[in-house]
């Protein structure tokens, strides 16, 4: 069993140990349930997301970015 002197948990194994990061904790602090949902049903996760933003394609908006920047230069 190892214990961390910056924190109050126990962790036997390394699966144990959970990651958060700044979009879990912003979701957990605003939406706890779409925070349970993105660590423990990504399906359903990216369904709401997707109900919610819309069908976000991250190469077509990298793109039009670039076309941008080069129309102003």
């Amino acid at each position: 069993m190892k214990f961390s002197h910056y924190r109050t948990e126990f962790f036997t194994t390394q699966e144990e140990i959970m990651h958060i990061t700044k979009t879990l904790f912003t979701e957990f602090t605003t939406t706890p349930k779409l925070a349970w949902f993105h660590m423990h049903d990504k399906e359903t996760y990216n369904q709401i997301l997707e109900a919610e933003y819309g069908a976000m394609d991250g190469a077509q908006i990298g793109q039009s970015i670039e076309d941008q920047v080069k129309a102003l230069l």
